[in-house]
């Protein structure tokens, strides 16, 4: 029993060596894109969608939005999620209502990634494709953001709370 529980901290040190490993041969650049269908008009839906300070009212991943000073740059806001952790956002382009960028900040400024949504209307309403694109330098967590914790559940997840939002039953593609 004893060589079990002193073997445990060499295996955790393998898992993770190895998972560096794959990861390092993972590409730096996490693309995940996702389509919502709603029944909503893409004027409705860009309202919600741009008014970041309403959205800890319908999105069941945020705690409290925060606006930032925006200095030279557009409107810009911290979100701090319920899990722990936090992302700074910035609005870089915003072409009403088909097309929304929003920019991932560091800490120090600069960019991470963004959050792309595009806007096209259906006969029955709209349809939302929302794309993130995320570098992840560090090889560890490009194998965990891939085969541990899919990155894809954050945009599906926000994908899901907008249709609820509408109280529509979200249909992903």
């Amino acid at each position: 029993m004893l060589d079990w529980i002193l073997a445990l901290p060499a295996l955790a040190a393998v898992l993770l060596l190895l998972g560096t490993l794959a990861g390092a041969f993972l590409p730096r650049e996490s693309i995940v894109s996702r389509t919502l269908q709603l029944h909503k008009t893409m004027d409705e839906a860009w309202k919600v969608i741009l008014d970041f300070p309403g959205q800890v009212s319908w999105r069941k991943d945020l705690k409290r939005v925060e606006s930032l000073p925006g200095g030279e740059r557009r409107e810009a806001w911290r979100e701090a999620f319920r899990n722990g952790g936090d992302w700074i956002l910035e609005t870089s382009v915003s072409k009403a209502p088909t097309l929304l960028r929003r920019t991932l900040l560091g800490k120090n400024g600069n960019p991470l990634g963004r959050w792309d949504f595009q806007l096209s209307p259906t006969p029955e309403g709209c349809w939302i494709t929302l794309t993130e694109r995320v570098q992840v330098p560090n090889p560890l967590f490009r194998f965990l953001g891939r085969y541990v914790f899919p990155r894809a559940r954050r945009v599906e997840g926000y994908l899901r709370d907008l249709a609820a939002k509408f109280g529509e039953k979200p249909v992903l593609e």
